[in-house]
């Protein structure tokens, strides 16, 4: 798991590892827009799948076009 806020990837890493005991998880504080850090990560962990999730706090952000939430969080 990897995130920037330390509370929330407790608490989320918490009820993860709760709910699924055999999952090896790992967690990382770390700006997703830093390429170095992720990268370094990527090449240490070499995890097979990536979920990515974000929160869209501006509605008004969101209803300029269908592309603009997405651009947000690509990098």
């Amino acid at each position: 798991m990897l995130g920037h806020g330390e509370n929330s990837i407790y608490e989320i890493h918490q009820e993860l590892s709760r709910n699924f005991p055999d999952f090896d998880l790992v967690q990382a504080i770390v700006d997703v827009k830093d390429e170095a850090a992720v990268d370094q990560l990527f090449r240490k962990y070499k995890p097979a799948v990536v979920f990515h999730a974000a929160a869209q706090r501006d509605g008004k952000w969101c209803r300029w076009g269908k592309l603009r939430p997405g651009r947000k969080n690509i990098f």
